[in-house]
């Protein structure tokens, strides 16, 4: 086809201006897949022509997706006729009109889009633009991630996905994912994927490629049940980009599918005619399109994206799992839903996952939702589909948010529409046509009528005629939905004459005749209905007193029934129109039923003075004067929107719900004295004036959001007491006038109040938080008005309150400006008691003066205070502090002011005070001097306390005789004049700055308490004359005299009752400078560096001492401080010894730069009397002397931080708990005996004498990592230590850790030999509770060593050579302490815990050395060096008896000689291993056992010797297999010469060949016993035992009384010979060995390998090669009629099946018939690549299907293992291939394969275990040099099936 249309190509015709249409070929219909190989060859072809000089594209690191302008220079074309091509270099057509152009440049392109856009035959012409995937970034998972199901992820559970998929219907769905394919061998989405998709990229395979498509399937399979299933599209090729015309081609394809939903996770910004005909045809074929927003974070209600935009498809945006819409995700206000779209993990290529983000993750969600509707089996069209999704949203966080809820749409079901009877159920007269409609699209509507069959319905065609009376039943079905509702009619015939009744042609009622005073005007009557009363058609009628009006009358005319004066009743349920002058003057009327009415028109009811209730639910409109002058008294609507002017004026009305209304018109409801309540709400636009004025009884007014009220609207409510109005803001003239009952008034949002609005009311409280406007007497007159709070108001005017001089309180937060007229606020409030405004920051002069009730005031950061603003004022206190300026007589004449505050002064005339006496508190924060002739008494005679904090100096006299004052506070104070507070009150006159005082400044001040005075260099005592004895505390830390004269002024002793000192900086503390005084409890003396003798003698209240510089302390200088507790001197390096004497209550010491102590001359310091010292530290001290704190007994913590040596007894009987001592390397002796110590930090000691820490019975454990030498006795009898390492000692002395009997741990790593205590016992005997000890270079572990611990569960001890008798019996050992242990003494480790015993160099193990160790599972007994050095391994009796868990043992030694009982009663023993060397081991091979003793395996009840041949067994003494009753079938002992008595036991055997026995004196139970002619001594007492002894190759049955009898046993029997060849002839030749006596040989041909068409031959019995199978195929059969033959030999005794298949056979199978083992023994046929290797049976054994072959048939001396991956092992095919041998289902390694291997393989595939290629060979279960997940599957199906 291309070279074809290359050469009509080449004729192409260049256009001209002239629109002629031709075509130049003739394009022939193609069907789609066509037509799309041709677009797809296309657009590959000329791929080189597309231009991208200006495209920017998308990459995975870019935050959203950009323009894509790039050019294709194609074209498509949609055409009704043929067009000419033009120059288009390739072109393809044929399929649904289209044509898709192919142009060389740009300007060809463009060209050709103009001339076709002039064509009418084309419906449209584009270019093929470019559309991309809308995914905006990805991140590779984890393996873990990978490995966990991606349906769990956290999106799907917050949202609901996943309890949605768990409920879901199980319809089948299928969704087409249009996009770049889908890799259909994802291990996700297996069972998930139809392949058989559709690819207009390349048109060769759906695979993806890209992974865009499939991570958007793995969404959707995450997401859905199986019954929903993907199907690929592949549009998009392997860079994310596709055409429109592959997308257009994508989506046709689906619909032809006939596919559920269409996933579209691609985007292309602008329109696209082709792209909107496709998704409009899936429309139109009922299918949903489900496509992505996109990613540029567009509006697109501005910006156009393709396929997302159109109408016909439902457009997805992105959210993050806050609900919030995401940065890059495109938007619109309405009409799109939203679904996760942020870090989505799902599948992707090559078998991972990954994750990604944008519209294509969030899109498949709704998917997903659209999958849950069609999964109910329901039928959604997808309009129905988008409006069932969006009924079920939820507003996200961002407010164009919608997102689905799953959930939900679970229990959504579309059920078909109700069918609809055109006319209601009602009368009628004559006939009627009745109709019936449904809004379900093809719905089909079945009815019946009553007086039809019973359930028998017909389908309605058209209008019903009726002239009976009937009732009508009526449902409707759709495909897809539900049956709808029964719809149900009743229509009665009254047979009315309709004479009277006068109807126009338009069914209106112009007229009525008659005379009845009942009217009843039908529904319907001929046909018609009446559907209007015309204006006055019963005007004046005075006979009708009740009215019946039909339900189709919809209208009542006006004036309609005006004048109707009889008229009582009227019903009409159809009527919504009620005109003007309907009803007036229808004086009798009480009861109307019109509940459809809507409209009520003016004047419609004046003057209907009966009817007091009236209840129009639906009526909206009530006209003007519509009720004036009537009854009414209720009036219910629950839709009235409109009260006209004066509707209700004047009338009873009580109740009526406003709550709806919108425009209420002037005096609507003026005059009605009944009204008690009113609620308007914010509905109200327009509300007439004087709406509800006068109404005398109104008592509650609720405004419920109204903003606005008019004039006058509530004037004269007399009643009114609460109104309610959260939301209003403007109130007119007069609103509230004259409300005389209104007492509380609060409106939050009131801003602007009338003139009068609220005058002459009896507002008690106002609270107007908004108001701004207040008008002329807006609240005149209200005499009870006290409390006014006007927070917004900037200007206050007299003139609103005028006449209110009531107010006693006033707030206002915002008021700057004041107008009084010609008054003052006095003046306005007289009985002002409160005042508040928080914004005055100047207080006009004479502003407050005269109001004498005034005792609050609030104001702001007042600056200047105005002449007398203050002045006769109640206040107590100044009601700011922030004032820099006072005029005259401020405060003047307030004789209630007591405390003054002002933080602003700098400069301060006290006069302002003046007659203002009872003032008690002053501060004065900014006041920075006091006048040189200020007397405080003549300003404030009462002051008590005076605050003044930056004044510098304080003259003399200041304060004098202020005897009130206790309480000052002058922080900067530096300098304070004689006698200034001489006589005070003063308690405490402490001034931290002050640097000079007057003589006498504090004289007399009997309060005095504590003094600081910390800045003074020099003090006159005289300071405090007569004050001295009142002195607590005194601080004078700058004090500093050298000089004695100085230091001599410095007279304490006057101040009797100091009880704290701080000199700071005195250096020298003279001699006797405290003494005796009794009540000083705390000194500082920071610089002091000596202290004379008897400083501080007798100061027994002195309770803490520190000294950082002191040097030297005089003799006695603390002596008799009784109260002493703590003394710190940190400088300290000489004391005199005596200097703590009768410090009696000293409990914590440091003297950290002692050196060295003055002792006594036992080496004690003086602390004889110190009986409470608990702390003592001397950091500095290097030695520490013996006896230093001995007998110390509260002594708990230490500190000796340089201490290299202690003395002997140094701590001895102290109560030490706590020690720190990092450097000491010797300990003295009994240096700690018997201290609390908890720790032992000593490990790096060199030396620790005798009985160091003997008895400290507080330590827990004790490690030495050094080789110190320890002392005798060194750690005896700590009763508490559990753990002891010293694994660096290499001796240890006597009794060094005795009496420690809770020692668990024993670290004793370098000692070479065991240490034995005086009294011959061990180091352990001790300790009870040891369970582990370590020892790694002791050889020998004498007799009993440990014999006494019985806890011991592990001892290391590496270079253990000999064990001494029962060194470990009775412990709990679990291992050996050694490997290479040489002699093993008896009972050595008898009763342990051992589970396995190995051993490499062993010489001599004793009796009874293992016995009872019932934790022993395995035993090797080797040594290496045995056969190299001539060595024999001695083995005693019962060595391993009772050993019940022992089940393997192997011997490494020749000519093995079983002791006696050696493995007696070892009851799980089932394998032994005899050999000399470990190569030639194999399973139960006792080939190098020559003797087996007495009662060797007595009751090893699970001992097998049914394999025991060993050649080189001559001996089995007594009992030696007793209670060992195994089957063993066929066993053969050909050098045995002696079977002792009950050697044998109860084994049963089948066969027991002993040829060349000497000596038998038992045999076991068997058949048959063949026995040789070397026979010297029989006895056997089995008479169920038949006896063969053969001669020269003739088998002789053989008489119990030892004669033979010469009868003649078949010379063919089995028993000796292999059977002959039986397949000779052929390629090669198959020896086997007979099952047995009494065999059954079944020969079967067949044509089937599986044999599933066997036939039976031939049946032979015994004699097996008496039998040529080949002759009987061919003499019995056809030629060539079967293909293949094998043989069942089966022996009738022990149930063994082998099965032999022939040389045309490529597998021998062995089983055993009638059992369910999976591996089994058996004696087989090996099969090798060559003839020639194969062997006899004997040589191949198989164990729990690991094949072990004999290293005979191996190409080297190494052991090998049979093959078989696990696969065929679990098969049971057993097969060894070749001479190269190696196991491929052993996994793990260790000899076996089984299940355990299987559990191998799934940690590898799941991730948890790494590949490496060995492994992966040996997991490789199928065999197909691939690991991965089918060998696990296939291994587990193997295991399944077995």
């Amino acid at each position: 086809m291309k070279k074809f249309l290359s050469i009509l190509l080449s004729f192409s015709i260049i256009f001209t201006s002239v629109s002629t249409v031709s075509a130049l070929d003739i394009e022939l219909p193609k069907n789609l897949d066509n037509f799309t190989e041709d677009v797809a060859d296309l657009i590959n072809e000329y791929e080189d022509l597309t231009s991208s000089e200006s495209a920017v594209f998308f990459t995975a690191a870019d935050e959203s997706e950009t323009e894509n302008s790039e050019s294709t220079n194609r074209l498509i074309v949609k055409s009704t006729e043929k067009i000419d091509t033009l120059n288009a270099i390739n072109s393809v057509s044929g399929y649904n009109d289209l044509y898709i152009l192919q142009f060389e440049n740009s300007e060809d392109c463009e060209a050709a889009l103009e001339y076709y856009s002039t064509l009418s035959c084309v419906k449209y012409v584009q270019e093929d633009g470019i559309v991309t995937e809308t995914a905006i970034e990805e991140t590779e998972a984890t393996v873990n991630e990978a490995a966990i199901d991606i349906s769990s992820q956290y999106q799907s559970d917050i949202f609901g996905y996943t309890n949605a998929k768990a409920n879901m219907g199980s319809a089948a769905v299928t969704i087409a994912v249009v996009d770049s394919g889908v890799a259909n061998d994802h291990e996700y989405l297996q069972g998930r994927v139809i392949p058989t998709g559709f690819d207009s990229v390349d048109n060769e395979s759906c695979y993806d490629l890209r992974g865009h498509g499939t991570h958007v399937a793995g969404i959707i399979a995450a997401n859905t049940k199986s019954n929903v299933k993907i199907k690929p599209y592949k549009v998009l090729g392997a860079d994310g980009k596709g055409t429109e015309a592959q997308l257009y081609l994508g989506i046709q394809a689906a619909i032809e599918d006939g596919v559920d939903i269409i996933n579209l996770s691609l985007s292309k910004e602008g329109e696209s005619e082709v792209i909107h005909e496709a998704v409009q045809n899936a429309y139109n074929a009922g299918i949903t399109v489900v496509a992505a927003a996109g990613n540029d974070g567009a509006d697109l209600d501005f910006t156009f994206y393709s396929p997302a935009c159109y109408d016909e498809v439902i457009c997805v945006v992105s959210i993050d799992v806050n609900k919030k819409r995401t940065s890059t995700t495109n938007w619109r206000a309405e009409d799109t839903l939203a679904a996760p779209g942020v870090n989505i993990l799902s599948s992707y290529l090559n078998n991972t996952y990954t994750i990604m983000s944008g519209t294509s993750m969030a899109t498949p969600f709704i998917s997903c939702c659209v999958a849950y509707l069609l999964a109910s089996g329901n039928y959604y069209s997808p309009e129905s589909a988008y409006n069932t999704l969006y009924k079920n949203t939820q507003q996200g966080a961002t407010a164009s948010v919608h997102y689905v809820v799953p959930g939900q749409l679970i229990t959504v079901e579309n059920t078909c529409t109700t069918p609809v009877f055109t006319y209601q159920s009602g009368e009628f007269s004559g006939y009627l046509n009745v109709k019936i409609t449904c809004d379900t699209p093809g719905a089909t509507i079945m009815y019946r009528t009553s007086d039809m069959k019973a359930d028998t319905y017909y389908e309605y065609t058209g209008p019903v005629r009726i002239e009976e009376s009937t009732s009508f039943t009526a449902y409707a079905f759709c495909k897809g939905y539900k049956n709808s509702s029964t719809a149900y009619a009743i229509y009665m015939n009254n047979n009315v004459d309709t004479s009277m009744f006068i109807i126009d042609e338009n069914d209106v009622l112009i007229g009525y005749t008659g005379t009845d005073t009942v009217v009843s005007i039908p529904d319907y009557f001929d046909g018609g209905c009446v559907s209007k009363i015309a204006a006055s058609a019963f005007s004046g009628n005075t006979n009708i007193t009740s009215l019946n009006l039909s339900k189709i009358t919809a209208t009542i005319g006006e004036g309609a029934f005006e004048g109707c004066t009889s008229l009582t009743s009227v019903s009409g349920s159809g009527v919504t129109n009620i005109e003007t002058n309907a009803f007036k003057d229808c004086s009798s009327l009480t009861t109307i039923s019109m509940p459809a009415a809507v409209t009520i028109g003016e004047r419609a009811f004046w003057g209907c003075t009966l009817l007091s209730t009236l209840k129009l639910n639906k009526a909206t409109t009530i006209g003007a004067n519509a009720f004036e002058n009537s009854g009414i008294t209720s009036f219910t609507s629950s839709n009235l929107a409109t009260i006209g002017d004066n509707a209700f004026i004047n009338t009873p009305i009580q109740t009526i719900n406003l709550s709806t209304v919108t425009h209420i018109g002037e005096k609507a409801f003026a005059y009605c004295n009944s009204l008690t309540n009113v609620t308007l709400t914010n509905n109200i636009t327009a509300l007439g004036d004087s709406a509800f004025a006068n109404c005398e009884n109104l008592a509650s007014v609720t405004l419920t959001g109204v903003t606005t009220l008019g004039n006058s609207i509530f004037t004269n409510c007399t009643a009114l007491n609460t109104i309610t109005a959260d939301s209003l803001a403007t109130i007119g003239n007069y609103t509230f006038y004259g409300c005389s009952s209104l007492e509380n008034l609060t409106l939050p949002a009131l801003k602007t109040v009338g003139d009068c609005a609220f005058a002459q009311t009896g507002i008690k409280t106002l609270s107007l938080p908004s108001a701004t406007t207040l008008g002329i007497n807006a609240f005149g007159n209200c005499s009870s008005l006290k409390t006014v709070s006007l927070s917004a108001i900037t200007d206050f005017v007299y003139s609103a309150f005028n006449g209110s001089t009531n107010v006693e309180s006033l707030s206002l937060s915002k008021a700057t400006t004041f107008d009084f007229g010609n008054g003052k606020l006095s003046d306005l409030f007289p009985s002002l008691t409160s005042f508040t405004d928080k914004s005055i920051t100047n207080v006009p002069d004479y502003f407050f003066d005269g109001c004498s009730k005034l005792s609050s005031i609030t104001l702001g950061n007042v600056v200047t205070v105005g002449n007398y603003s203050f002045r006769g004022t109640a206040l107590n206190s100044i009601p700011f502090n922030s004032a820099k300026n006072f005029g005259e007589g401020a405060f003047s004449d307030m004789p209630y002011l007591e405390e003054v505050k002002l933080d602003l002064p700098e400069l301060l005339d006290f006069s302002i005070f003046a007659g203002s006496t009872n003032v008690k508190k002053v501060v004065v924060n900014n006041l920075y001097e006091l006048p040189g002739d200020f007397r405080c008494r003549d300003y404030f005679p009462n002051i008590e306390h005076f605050e003044c904090e930056n004044i510098i100096s304080i003259p003399d006299y200041a304060f004098k005789g202020c005897s009130k004052l206790y309480y000052y506070d002058f922080f900067y104070v530096e300098e304070i004049g004689c006698e200034a507070f001489r006589g005070t009150a003063i308690e405490d006159p402490s001034c931290s700055r002050v640097e000079t005082i007057g003589e006498r400044a504090f004289a007399d001040c009997t309060n005095l308490g504590e003094v600081s005075l910390a800045s003074l260099y020099e003090i006159n005592m005289n300071v405090f004359e007569n004050s001295e004895h009142t002195v607590t505390d005194l601080n004078l830390n700058l004090i500093s005299y050298e000089d004695e004269e100085n230091i001599a002024t410095l007279n304490f002793q006057k101040f009797t009752n100091l009880q704290g000192i701080g000199l700071d900086s005195q250096k020298h503390i003279p001699d006797n400078a405290f003494k005796d005084l009794h009540s000083l409890n705390s000194v500082v003396l920071g610089a002091c560096e000596t202290i004379g003798e008897n400083a501080f003698a007798n100061c027994t209240a002195l309770k803490s001492v520190s000294l950082l510089e002191a040097t030297a302390i005089g003799k006695g200088a603390f002596s008799g401080c009784t109260g002493l507790e703590s003394f710190y001197a940190y400088s300290l390096t000489s004391l005199d010894f005596d200097v703590f004497n009768d410090c009696t209550n000293l409990k914590k010491l440091s003297l950290d730069s002692m050196t060295e102590f003055p002792v006594d001359e036992e080496g004690r310091f003086n602390l004889s009397n110190l009986e409470k010292l608990v702390s003592f530290s001397a950091n500095s001290l290097e030695i520490i002397p013996s006896n230093f704190l001995k007998g110390c007994k509260k002594l708990t913590t230490v500190s000796f931080s340089k201490a290299q040596q202690i003395g002997d007894y140094a701590f001895y009987d102290t109560g030490l708990t706590t020690y720190t001592m990092p450097a000491v390397k010797v300990i003295g002796d009994y240096a700690f005996f018997s201290t609390n110590i908890s720790t032992f930090s000593f490990n790096k000691s060199t030396s620790i004498g005798k009985y160091a820490f003997s008895e400290c019975n507080n330590l827990p454990s004790i490690t030495i990592t050094t080789n110190a030498s320890i002392g005798e006795g060194a750690f005896s009898n700590c009763n508490k230590v559990t753990e002891i390492t010293l694994n660096n000692i290499r001796s240890l002395p006597v009794n060094a850790i005795s009496g420690c009997p809770n020692v668990t741990y024993l670290d004793l790593t370098q000692i070479t030999e065991l240490p034995i205590e005086e009294d011959g016992s061990t180091y352990v005997s001790d300790k009870p509770e040891l369970e582990e000890f370590i020892a790694e270079y002791v050889a020998t572990v004498p007799d009993e060593y440990f014999i006494n611990n019985p806890k011991l569960s592990n001892a290391i001890m590496t270079n253990l050579e000999n064990v001494g008798n029962r060194a470990f019996m009775n412990t709990s050992l679990m291992y050996l302490p050694s490997d290479y242990l040489y002699t093993i003494g008896d009972y050595a480790f008898y009763g342990t815990s051992i589970s396995e015993v190995y051993t490499e160099c062993i010489e001599r193990i004793g009796d009874y050395a293992f016995a009872n160790c019932t934790a022993l599972t395995s035993a090797v007994i080797n040594n290496i060096y045995a056969e190299e050095d001539g060595i024999e391994i001695e083995l005693g009796t019962s060595a391993f008896e009772g050993c019940s868990k022992l089940t393997r043992v192997a011997l490494y030694r020749e000519d093995i000689a079983l002791p006696n009982g050696f493995f007696k009663n070892c009851t799980s023993l089932s394998k032994v291993y005899a050999t000399k060397s470990w190569k030639n081991t194999t399973v139960n091979n006792l080939a190098d056992i020559k003797s087996i003793g007495e009662e060797a395996f007595y009751g090893c009840s699970a001992m097998s010797i049914n394999k025991i041949k060993p050649s080189s067994l001559e001996s089995i003494e007594k009992n030696a297999f007793a209670n060992v009753t195994t089957y063993a079938g066929k066993v053969t002992l050909p050098n045995l010469k002696y079977v002792g008595e009950n050697a044998l036991g109860s084994i049963t055997a089948e066969h027991l060949i002993l040829e060349n026995a000497e000596i038998i004196k038992d045999i076991p139970d068997c058949e048959y016993v063949l026995i040789g002619s070397d026979i010297k001594e029989f006895s056997c007492d089995n008479t169920d035992t038949t006896i063969y002894a053969y001669k020269d190759s003739v088998v002789y049955e053989f008489c119990k009384n030892n004669n033979l009898n010469f009868k003649n046993y078949n010379s063919t029997d089995t028993i000796l010979l292999d059977v002959e060849p039986l397949l000779t002839g052929y390629e090669y030749k198959l020896n086997f060995e007979a099952i047995g006596f009494n065999t059954t040989y079944e020969w079967y041909a067949c044509n089937n390998p599986d044999r599933s068409d066997a036939v039976l031959i031939e049946t032979t019995l015994d004699e097996p090669n008496t039998i040529d199978p080949i002759a009987i195929f061919f003499d019995n059969y056809e030629e060539n009629k079967y293909t293949y033959f094998y043989c069942v030999a089966t022996s009738t005794e022990n149930g063994n099946v082998l099965e032999i298949p022939s040389s045309l056979c490529k597998n021998i199978f062995a089983t055993i018939k009638g059992t369910d083992k999976t591996f089994i023994d058996f004696l087989g046929v090996i099969y090798t690549s060559s003839p020639n290797n194969v062997n006899t049976l004997d040589n191949i054994f198989s164990v729990d299907g690991d094949i072990r072959v004999t290293p005979s048939y191996a190409t080297d001396t190494q052991n090998c293992y049979g093959t078989g991956s696990i696969v065929e092992i679990l098969n049971g095919d057993e097969v060894a291939i070749g001479l190269t041998l190696v196991v491929q289902g052993d996994i793990n390694g260790d000899g076996v394969v089984n299940v355990i291997d299987l559990s191998e393989i799934e940690q590898a595939v799941n991730g948890h275990k790494d590949i490496t290629d060995t492994y992966s060979a040996a997991a490789d279960a199928n065999r197909d040099e691939t690991f991965d997940i089918t060998d696990y599957q296939t291994a587990v199906n193997i295991a399944l099936s077995a």
